[in-house]
C-alpha cells in the first residue's frame, strides 16, 4: 500500500461541505493498519508540492487538431499556447529575463558557460556509453584515451591550447599562401602588358621564384592542415557528430538538444554539425564554469536557481507536436502538399491526412500509431528508418509460406506475387497483413490484448512460457510485429518524439486468456488460465472488447482487387486498417461480449448461458469465502 501525497489527502477533504451552502466542512481521517500517526500527522502538515504540467501530445491529437485547421498547424500552435505548460515556459523565461536585466552580463555569461558545459559532460557520457558497450561502430581504446583528456581538467586545457596553437598556425600559413598567390596573379597580369623583353626576363624570373614559394607554402599548408585532422578535438568530433547523426545510437537525441542549448539556443540542423572549433569553445567553458558560478552565486544570491530553471525551459509541447507530425509524415499518417527542401520547416505545411491518419484520428490509445502499425495498417513511407535496415544482416520474411495462407483461408486471401521491388518497411507490413488475416476472430483478440493491456501486477509466468502457450499463428504474428515496433522506436527517437508519447506495449501476458474466453471457455476457466482477481480480468476483457470495437469501427478503405492482382503497389501513404482485419475485429467483438464482460440491463431476461455462468461465479466466491474461514 502506498500512503497519500499531502496534495491527495487535501484534494478529498476539499469535499467536505457543499459549496454555496456551507461555510465550512468537516473531514475525519480514520487510522488504518498501513500507517502510523507520526505518518499521518506528516501528511497533513506537509507542503503541497507544487503543480506541474502534465500536457503531452498525443498522434490522435495531433491528426484531429491538423484536420480541425484545414491541413495547417494553426489549431495546433494555438491550442499549445494556452497549455499550463507553456505558460509555466512563458513565466520561467520572464524570470530569466528578468535576472539578466537586473544583474548584467555576468548571469548572461554564466548561463551561456552552464550550457556548453552540460553538454560537454553529455558528450563524455556518450562516449563512456561506447566504451562500456563495446561498440563496434568505433575503436574502443582510442575513445577511451580520448576519453582521459576530456575527464582530465588539466589535459583538457592543455588540448585545448595545442588546438588554438595549431588552428592559429594553419591561418598563419593559409594566409601567407593566399598572399603569395596574389602576388603570383598581379606578375602574369603585368607580363602580359609590358612589351619590354628585359622587363618580361624579369618578370619571368620572379614568377619562378613565386611559383616555387608557393608550392612550398601549400606544402606547410597541407601540413599543418594535417596536424588539425589528427588533433583529439577533430576526433572527437567526428566521434560525436557520427552519434547524433545516427538513430541508432541511444545517446542521439540526448547529445543533439544538449548541442543546441550550448549554442544559445540556436535549433541544430541536418548541415550544422558539431565543429572542433566549437568543441575547443565549449571545453574552455568546461574549465572555468566553476569560478564563473561561484562568482554569480557570490554576487547574486538570489539568482540560485536561476541556472536549473533555465534547463526547464527545453521542455517544450511545442517541439513535441512538431516531432509527433514528423512521424506521422513518415509514417503516411500525413503527406505534405509539396516536398520540403533546405530550410523549410515543418511548421508552416499543409498536409493532407490519409487514410492511416483517418484511424489514427479515430483511435483512443495511449499510442495510436503504434496500435495502427500493429495491425499492419502503417508502415515507413519515407524511408526514416533506412538505416536501421543496415544493422539487419537477414530479415525474417514468411511471404515464402503463400500455400500455408491458401490452405489456412482459401482462396480469398491475396497474395501479391514479388513482381517489383517495395520497401522493407511495407514488405513488412504486407507481411504482417496477410498473417492477420489469417487468424481467426478468437486469435486475433488474444493479439489486440497484447498491444492495449500490459500485466502490471504480474502473474509470474516467464515470457518463454507465455510465448509457448500461445497458437502457432500468434506466436508468428507477435514476431513480426516485433519488427515493426523495433522500426517505429527507432523513428520516433530520430524525431524526438516524448518518452511518454512513443511508449509501445506488447505484453503477451493476457494473450492466451482473452483468445480462450473468445473461443468460449468458462469463467472459471478463464480464471485459471489468468491467475488473476475477477476484477482484474473483467477488466482487461473489457478493455480489448472497447480496442476491437474502434478497430471494427474503423472506416472503409477498400484495397482493389486489381491493385493485388497486378503485384506489390508502392504506396505514398499508408492506407489504414485492411477491410479484413476490420471484419475479423467485429466478429471478436461479439465473441468477447458476453457476461460478465456484457453486463445484462435489468429489462433483459438471461438466457441459458448467462444464468449457467451466473452459477458458476456464485460457486466460485462460495469456495474461495468457505476457504477462508478455514
Amino acid at each position: 500500500m502506498n500512503l497519500l501525497e499531502t496534495s491527495n489527502l487535501l484534494q478529498m477533504a476539499g469535499r467536505a461541505g457543499r459549496r454555496g451552502m456551507d461555510t465550512d466542512g468537516t473531514c475525519v481521517i480514520v487510522a488504518t493498519p498501513f500507517e502510523n500517526h507520526d505518518e499521518a500527522s506528516r501528511i497533513l502538515i506537509d507542503p503541497v508540492k507544487p503543480i506541474s504540467s502534465q500536457f503531452s501530445p498525443s498522434y490522435s491529437l495531433a491528426i484531429n487538431l491538423i484536420a480541425r485547421g484545414e491541413g495547417k498547424l494553426d489549431v495546433a500552435r494555438q491550442l499549445v499556447s494556452k497549455s499550463f505548460a507553456m505558460w509555466e515556459k512563458r513565466k520561467v523565461e520572464q524570470h530569466v529575463v528578468d535576472a539578466v536585466e537586473n544583474h548584467g552580463d555576468d548571469v548572461s555569461q554564466a548561463l551561456k558557460v552552464s550550457a556548453q558545459d552540460r553538454f560537454m559532460k553529455t558528450l563524455v557520457d556518450a562516449l563512456q556509453s561506447q566504451v562500456d558497450q563495446r561498440s563496434a561502430k568505433f575503436d574502443v581504446n582510442r575513445v577511451e584515451s580520448l576519453l582521459g583528456i576530456l575527464t582530465d581538467r588539466d589535459s583538457l586545457k592543455k588540448t585545448s591550447k595545442s588546438f588554438v596553437g595549431a588552428t592559429k598556425m594553419f591561418e598563419l600559413e593559409y594566409t601567407t599562401l593566399s598572399y603569395l598567390q596574389k602576388e603570383y596573379d598581379a606578375l602574369r597580369a603585368r607580363a602580359e602588358i609590358e612589351d619590354s623583353d628585359f622587363l618580361s626576363e624579369i618578370i619571368a624570373e620572379d614568377t619562378k621564384d613565386l611559383i616555387n614559394q608557393i608550392e612550398n607554402q601549400r606544402k606547410r599548408v597541407e601540413t599543418t592542415e594535417k596536424e588539425i585532422g589528427k588533433h583529439p578535438f577533430s576526433i572527437i568530433t567526428g566521434i560525436a557528430n557520427q552519434i547524433m547523426e545516427d538513430a541508432a545510437f541511444p545517446e542521439s537525441i540526448v547529445l543533439n538538444k544538449a548541442l543546441g542549448s550550448a549554442r544559445e539556443g540556436h535549433k541544430r540542423t541536418e548541415l550544422s554539425s558539431l565543429t572542433a572549433q566549437e568543441l575547443s569553445q565549449f571545453s574552455k567553458s568546461a574549465i572555468v564554469v566553476t569560478r564563473k558560478m561561484r562568482k554569480v552565486k557570490t554576487a547574486n544570491p538570489d539568482v540560485e536557481d536561476l541556472f536549473q530553471q533555465a534547463e526547464d525551459l527545453r521542455n517544450d509541447s511545442w517541439n513535441d507536436m512538431l516531432s509527433i507530425t514528423k512521424t506521422l509524415v513518415a509514417y503516411g499518417c500525413l503527406s505534405i502538399e509539396h516536398t520540403l527542401e533546405g530550410g523549410e520547416s515543418y511548421e508552416d505545411q499543409q498536409y493532407t491526412i490519409s487514410p492511416a491518419g483517418i484511424n489514427i484520428g479515430m483511435l483512443g490509445f495511449e499510442n495510436s500509431l503504434w496500435a495502427l502499425v500493429a495491425m499492419g495498417g502503417a508502415w515507413d513511407v519515407v524511408g526514416a528508418s533506412a538505416k536501421l535496415d543496415d544493422f539487419r544482416t537477414a530479415m525474417e520474411d514468411f511471404d515464402n509460406d503463400e500455400d500455408w495462407y491458401q490452405n489456412r483461408k482459401g482462396n480469398d486471401v491475396l497474395i501479391p506475387p514479388k513482381v517489383v521491388s517495395i520497401p522493407i518497411s511495407q514488405k513488412e507490413a504486407n507481411t504482417l497483413n496477410g498473417l492477420l488475416r489469417a487468424m481467426d476472430p478468437s486469435e486475433l483478440a488474444g493479439y489486440v490484448a497484447s498491444i492495449v493491456t500490459d500485466n502490471s501486477r504480474g502473474n509470474g509466468a516467464p515470457v518463454v512460457q507465455l510465448f509457448q502457450n500461445l497458437t502457432p499463428l500468434q506466436q508468428r504474428v507477435i514476431q513480426s510485429s516485433l519488427v515493426s515496433m523495433e522500426r517505429l522506436v527507432e523513428v520516433q527517437k530520430l524525431y524526438g518524439v516524448d518518452e511518454k508519447t512513443r511508449s509501445c506495449i506488447l505484453d503477451i501476458s493476457n494473450c492466451e486468456v482473452v483468445t480462450a474466453w473468445a473461443s468460449g471457455c468458462s469463467w472459471q476457466e478463464a480464471l485459471e488460465i489468468s491467475g488473476s482477481p475477477p476484477g482484474d480480468l473483467a477488466r482487461t476483457l473489457s478493455r480489448v472488447l472497447d480496442a476491437v470495437r474502434q478497430l471494427g469501427n474503423m472506416p472503409y478503405s477498400p484495397i482493389r482487387k486489381q491493385e493485388l492482382l497486378d503485384g506489390p503497389v508502392v504506396w505514398d501513404v499508408s492506407r489504414g486498417l485492411h477491410p479484413e482485419i476490420r471484419r475479423l475485429c467485429r466478429d471478436a467483438a461479439r465473441l468477447i461480449n458476453r457476461y460478465p464482460v456484457k453486463d445484462p440491463l435489468q429489462f433483459e431476461e438471461l438466457d441459458d448461458e448467462d444464468v449457467e455462468i451466473l452459477d458458476e461465479i456464485e460457486q466460485f466466491f462460495e469456495e474461495d469465502e468457505i476457504e477462508s474461514e478455514a
